[in-house]
């Protein structure tokens, strides 16, 4: 009987872990990755926005190429933000393209938005160059979305404004995600 009841404490032993054990779903163990809410194009010295505030935004994508860019977007539908140390990295016409052509663009680095929007070229509005030239070099950022169609050739409709200071993730996202939504980040008005 001794013999008995060891053997079975052995086998208890030997499957009790493996007939106890809870069967979890497949992907319960790792933690799901953030959908992004932008795509920020920056150089690899930074920009803008601080590693320290990206770190605490898993939301913001960050990359560092215009290739890269371009590899990223199809995956998403997201604001597209550009440091003004990055601007030289774009393919303008390519912001001329549909989809990212009506996705909402930041540029980061500039207050000025007419200043900021020519000097990424490629948009179809209809700008007096000569307003740009006077405040080139106002600090901020600027947010742009088409609002119509973006198949319409000049734009019919669209979303364009200059922010003064500070440029911190939080304030750009807060403008970005509710254009994203489809509404003026100024009232929350319906705008597409």
């Amino acid at each position: 009987m001794k013999r008995l009841t060891i053997y079975l404490l052995l086998l208890i032993l030997i499957l009790g872990p493996g007939c106890t054990k809870i069967k979890q779903q497949p992907g319960t163990q790792q933690k799901q990755k953030m959908q992004p809410k932008a795509i920020y194009l920056t150089s690899d010295t930074g920009g803008q926005i601080t590693k320290k505030e990206l770190t605490a935004h898993p939301e913001i994508l960050v990359v560092h190429s215009g290739e890269e860019l371009k590899k990223a977007l199809p995956k998403y539908q997201v604001a597209i933000w550009v440091d003004k140390n990055a601007v030289k990295l774009i393919n303008k016409s390519w912001f001329n393209e549909i989809p990212q052509k009506s996705y909402p663009t930041a540029l980061l680095g500039y207050g000025s938005a007419n200043y900021a929007f020519i000097l990424i070229g490629g948009f179809t509005l209809n700008y007096d160059l000569s307003l740009s030239s006077r405040s080139p070099n106002i600090a901020g950022f600027s947010v742009w979305m088409l609002t119509g169609s973006p198949f319409d050739k000049p734009a019919n409709g669209y979303f364009l404004r200059g922010y003064p200071p500070p440029v911190t993730a939080e304030i750009v996202l807060s403008k970005t995600n509710k254009l994203l939504e489809g509404l003026n980040p100024e009232d929350n008005r319906k705008i597409r």
